[in-house]
């Protein structure tokens, strides 16, 4: 598998999935129009034209990688197509919790005499742009690749679900759970087509490498050009619900002051969401008529340090590289931003944090576990303490932040690795298995606080514990006999290529903990504790966030490297829909901007 960086040899895929779309058999509807596919890439180079009810958007990444629940592919081009194509069971209300989305379902509630059981009731016209209608199918799909594909995002409730059921043609969808559930309503957002990417050769790690080919949203795409970073949304023919304000969403990559500025001259009917750096915000100030604003970002940059890695198993050597690391320089090198800025989430502001950038707490927390500094590196029993960070390989600036944190731990006396994996030999391998100390990659922000904790920082479920039946899908056991680390940073040694690619002949490296290890989702640490359990609830009570912040502070699991702030700039482009009866005090986030997608008008 690849990352977003490397997708572009998986293009052919959605090609191959566009074919196998045609062969399905459409839905029954009233007077239906031609199935359309979507998601075709173009290669003649002509540029689309902007319609005159359509909006430009820039955006500084437009890259391979449309998955909105892998971690390898967060990014707002992602949060993008997800909130244009594909439906969620609820999204978010006014005060940013879950409302139920009435344009797919008619409802959604616990079954009085079963409280295990959640009942969704699709609506009869909810239907994909080939015709096939959304289903069960598409429900059962998500659950199964949420419980055992590495590498995804939060993935706790799904896994408390023991079966998906359907009835009345697949528009009834009973969801059983383990016992009478929590934060049920964070639950199937983002539906991707079940019929479509459970035959897709590339299967759900590969198959959204390119675009999605059907939606079932507002937008479809006519077409794309993801190498020239340019991608056409028009609305839907087969949306069952209140259509768009808008006829085209024409995207266009702008990674420099030349082509930002050139798409905001463009208006009336510009808008960019680029990040925020003093650059950008300077183009867009001196362009005449164009309106700026902050924005969040979706997803943030962390450090998460490995408990099962020999390394770095004890809290005090987890503390001490954690307080060798200055995210703040890491943040400003990463994003071009002046100020970058850290969230909590999930937890909140008010819980404990790891210290970091304090030299004097990493000789406290290192002399402490036995670590002596008798010339350039820190050792143990005369051995250099040395780590090495997985990252994903070609997220550029996941690659950076790893590179830049590899040299601050050397600056304190700390050997450090970087080591480039695909994301599954990333999540599935080298996380599980002891290989790399810490990873450096994207976690969501925003969102469901406490599914978010669980699925990050609680103990693994027990195979067919809590009443799960020995069917339930779960991620698989995994080797890594092949896969070799670099060899440590001991001052002394040349650093090797770290690609991660196999080496023939070789035999299981020494730091492999065993066959029996499940691969990882977004628990990078794979931390196992049981004061920090409690806190996090039982599943049946609700997390004590604050409590469980703390411990996670205490216990040096992650350290927030920077979440990407963003400017919002438009010309004649209404927006009031994003603000529309808002009461949440908190900034406006990417998910705010896109989600409100359909309200958007032009007004100039």
């Amino acid at each position: 598998m690849t990352t977003r960086g490397a997708r572009m040899r998986l293009r052919a895929t959605a090609g191959l999935s566009a074919a196998l779309a045609l062969v399905v058999v459409a839905g029954c509807v009233a007077d239906p129009p031609p199935p359309t596919v979507v998601g075709e890439e173009r290669t003649d180079g002509e540029t689309v034209v902007l319609s005159g009810n359509g909006v430009l958007l820039a955006l500084d990444r437009v890259e391979p990688g449309f998955n909105p629940h892998l971690l390898a592919d967060q990014g707002v081009d992602t949060d993008l197509v997800a909130s244009l194509l594909l439906p969620s069971a609820f999204v978010p209300g006014p005060d940013g919790d879950p409302v139920l989305n009435g344009n797919l379902l008619v409802s959604a509630e616990v079954l009085g005499g079963d409280r295990n059981t959640v009942r969704y009731t699709i609506d009869q016209k909810a239907q994909w742009s080939d015709g096939v209608p959304v289903a069960a199918e598409d429900f059962e799909y998500l659950w199964r690749q949420m419980t055992t594909q590495p590498g995804v995002v939060d993935p706790a409730g799904y896994e408390r679900i023991v079966a998906v059921r359907s009835g009345a043609g697949g528009k009834i969808v009973d969801v059983e759970f383990d016992s009478p559930p929590q934060q049920w309503q964070s639950l199937f957002t983002n539906l991707v087509p079940g019929h479509i990417l459970k035959n897709a050769p590339a299967g759900f790690q590969g198959a959204m490498a390119g675009l999605p080919v059907t939606s079932a949203g507002p937008f479809m795409i006519r077409v794309a050009d993801i190498g020239r970073g340019e991608i056409e949304f028009v609305r839907n023919d087969r949306y069952w619900a209140q259509a768009p304000g808008l006829d085209q969403i024409l995207v266009r990559r702008a990674t420099g002051a030349g082509q930002l500025g050139a798409a905001l001259r463009s208006g009336p009917g510009a808008l960019a969401l680029v990040s925020a750096t003093p650059v950008a915000a300077d183009v867009a100030g001196t362009v005449p008529a164009v309106r700026t604003g902050p924005v969040a970002g979706s997803s943030q940059l962390e450090l998460g340090l490995n408990t099962v890695a020999p390394a770095v198993g004890d809290p005090a050597v987890r503390r001490g590289v954690a307080a060798a690391v200055d995210p703040e320089v890491v943040g400003r090198i990463v994003t071009g931003e002046s100020a970058p800025s850290v969230t909590s989430f999930p937890f909140p502001p008010a819980s404990a944090t790891t210290p970091t950038r304090d030299p004097a707490a990493v000789d406290r927390a290192l002399t402490g576990a036995g670590f002596t500094r008798p010339g350039a590196r820190w050792e143990r029993d005369g051995r250099p303490l040395s780590l090495t960070i997985g990252v994903e390989a070609g997220e550029d600036r996941a690659l950076t932040a790893a590179y830049t944190i590899a040299d601050q731990l050397r600056r304190a006396g700390i050997g450090a690795r970087v080591w480039e994996l695909d994301p599954v030999g990333l999540y599935a391998d080298a996380l599980p298995h002891g290989l790399v100390d810490g990873v450096v990659g994207w976690q969501r922000v925003g969102g469901h606080a406490e599914a978010a904790a669980v699925s990050r920082f609680a103990c693994p479920a027990a195979a067919g514990a809590d009443g799960a039946v020995e069917t339930t899908p779960a991620r698989p056991p995994t080797t890594v006999a092949s896969l070799v680390p670099p060899e440590p940073d001991t001052g002394l040694t040349v650093a090797p290529s770290a690609t991660g690619s196999p080496t023939p002949g070789s035999g299981p490296p020494p730091r492999t903990i065993g066959e029996s290890a499940p691969a990882r989702a977004s628990g990078v640490s794979g931390v196992c504790d049981p004061a920090l359990d409690r806190a996090l609830g039982d599943g049946t009570t609700g997390p004590d966030l604050t409590v469980a912040g703390d411990l996670v502070a205490d216990l040096a699991l992650r350290v927030p490297l920077v979440r990407p702030g963003l400017l919002l700039a438009e010309d004649g482009v209404d927006l009031t829909g994003i603000r529309r009866d808002r009461v949440d005090p908190a900034p406006i986030t990417v998910s705010d901007v896109l989600g409100a997608a359909p309200t958007w008008r032009r007004s100039g």
